[in-house]
């Protein structure tokens, strides 16, 4: 079930229009947090100001489905060598482990307009990060398996 506030759900049923935007959180394995908007502006939510400024990320869709199903989504991010990250340009950063262990979460912002305040917020994807193609020298692709993928992985038994 999609976790949805009294404000946002009452702005959803009662508007004629709106702007969303995706709102991306990555926590890499040094404990660094990262906040990226794919929104032309920056964006406050929840307590946080995404950056607008940075890599263009574009991303795969995601499904919401009912029970345990394993998908992976996938995030292009396209830089230049101005666009840095811990003082380093972004793809090379990738493309060198940079986003090993990270974690990724997706959040959709919901507001009147462009310019106006965010309503309310909805998670759509909480992950890690599982491989990472750095195809070529203008952009990288990290693809992020969800969390429950953990529950997969074998462990050694107690002998």
């Amino acid at each position: 079930m999609i976790a949805v506030s009294p404000e946002l759900k009452q702005f959803l049923a009662t508007a004629r229009s709106f702007v969303m935007a995706d709102l991306y959180t990555i926590t890499l394995a040094s404990g660094q947090v990262l906040h990226y908007t794919d929104a032309g502006l920056q964006i406050y939510a929840d307590g946080v100001n995404y950056s607008a400024s940075g890599p263009l990320i574009k991303r795969s869709g995601v499904r919401i489905v009912r029970g345990v199903e394993v998908d992976t989504l996938s995030v292009t991010f396209y830089a230049g060598v101005e666009d840095t990250l811990l003082g380093e340009p972004v793809l090379a950063f990738i493309a060198g482990g940079g986003f090993d262990g990270a974690a990724l979460t997706l959040a959709r912002a919901f507001m009147p307009d462009g310019g106006s305040p965010v309503v309310g917020t909805v998670i759509r994807f909480i992950g890690r990060a599982a491989w990472v193609d750095p195809a070529d020298r203008d952009k990288a692709t990290v693809a992020a398996t969800p969390r429950r993928e953990l529950a997969d992985t074998g462990l050694p038994t107690r002998g």
